[in-house]
């Protein structure tokens, strides 16, 4: 059944297990709470999420020279992986404390598509890391995590971005 917020009772469940499990107080949070709480632990996160990514869209790590050829699981040794997924998942991370609540993603994208590392970059790489970062939310944040919130902020910027490449 669902339960505000497009929250499911299974959801729920799982919340308050969570709730119980931890000495803090957590309740469901918004995508800005989300990435504040994230942003906590930002370096360990941005590891973890890219290997995540990694694994469910190999061909995506293709695109890093850096990291070609490397086997996933050995990527936290590359000496610039822990920089470079840091510093991008941080900006992600701002972006949705400016703007994930419905804000307007215009000028956010417009930057990103504007970066010159971005300039081979191409939609479905975009798609595909939300595709992987929600699932990567839910396991992290459990219950606390806006899983709709995040799922639309992915979308807005995803249509954003495809406006401003």
């Amino acid at each position: 059944a669902k339960i505000g917020r497009g929250l499911t009772s299974s959801c729920l469940h799982r919340s308050l297990q969570h709730l119980s499990t931890t000495s803090q107080d957590y309740s469901i949070m918004g995508v800005k709470d989300n990435a504040a709480a994230v942003g906590g632990n930002v370096s360990a996160h941005a590891q973890d999420f890219f290997i995540s990514y990694f694994e469910k869209f190999p061909q995506h790590k293709e695109v890093f020279p850096k990291y070609a050829g490397t086997p996933t699981s050995n990527l936290k040794s590359v000496k610039d992986f822990p920089i470079h997924t840091t510093k991008v998942l941080t900006m992600l991370l701002d972006i949705a404390k400016r703007n994930g609540e419905g804000g307007d993603l215009t000028a956010d994208a417009q930057a990103l598509a504007k970066m010159p590392q971005h300039k081979t970059r191409v939609i479905q790489e975009y798609k595909d890391l939300f595709t992987a970062l929600v699932p990567y939310l839910e396991a992290k944040l459990g219950g606390s995590c806006d899983s709709a919130g995040w799922t639309a902020f992915g979308n807005n910027l995803v249509a954003a971005l495809q406006k401003a490449m």
